[in-house]
């Protein structure tokens, strides 16, 4: 009854049946606690719906990284129309939702168009760039490929974000465009992510060659 704020990561927090259970549960003795969820929105029950209609403090942060085929790649095995349906659902219903946007070399390049999209939805975003591990850095890339990069990093210094986001989305837009146009090439973690690929890549449905030509072009370089 006396709790001000929860924070519900996971695993994913709508795959975990006792967080349900918890916030219906808190719903009846603290209906105007605040709730935040941290998800990657692949999977929404009509329960959780529900709990998202009721309380009427609840922000969703969700997580992605790119759109359509590539986002259901990088995500696997992420089904892009109910993802998006699931964001809508969520744009309509909680009372505030913010997008992680996670940056790497395997979706800064359309980094521009993700944007785009999220901001159907909402205008506070949240760049998050992927440092760790290595080979999914900027340093992976050899330089003749960089340029696409960067042009689409560079359509993003004015993009309209909510003002609350505006300070730390520029400068890390900024910091991007530092990266990709001074890091030093290392062969070796382009070696690694050929590797990486190759092997996720063995287990799956989807594969990179059917899914960013670019990035097959120059990862199997």
């Amino acid at each position: 009854k006396n709790l001000k704020k929860v924070y519900l990561a996971g695993g994913e927090p709508t795959y975990i049946k006792d967080y349900l259970e918890f916030l219906n549960g808190l719903f009846l003795v603290n209906p105007n606690c605040e709730i935040i969820i941290n998800t990657n929105l692949k999977k929404l029950s009509d329960a959780w719906k529900d709990v998202i209609k009721k309380f009427k403090n609840l922000t969703i942060i969700c997580s992605c990284d790119a759109t359509g085929l590539l986002g259901t790649y990088v995500r696997y095995p992420l089904w892009w129309e109910e993802f998006e349906k699931n964001v809508k659902f969520v744009s309509e219903n909680a009372n505030f939702l913010q997008f992680n946007l996670v940056a790497s070399n395997l979706t800064a390049h359309k980094i521009f168009e993700t944007c785009t999209w999220m901001k159907k939805f909402s205008n506070s975003i949240n760049i998050i760039i992927l440092e760790e591990p290595d080979l999914f850095s900027e340093r992976a890339v050899p330089y003749a490929d960089r340029d696409v990069y960067i042009e689409n990093i560079e359509k993003l210094q004015k993009f309209p974000v909510s003002v609350h986001y505006a300070l730390s989305f520029r400068n890390k837009i900024q910091y991007l465009l530092k990266r990709y146009h001074n890091s030093v090439y290392d062969e070796g973690l382009h070696k690694s992510l050929q590797a990486e690929i190759i092997e996720q890549d063995s287990h799956r449905s989807l594969e990179l060659q059917d899914v960013d030509p670019f990035l097959y072009s120059w990862i199997y370089r």
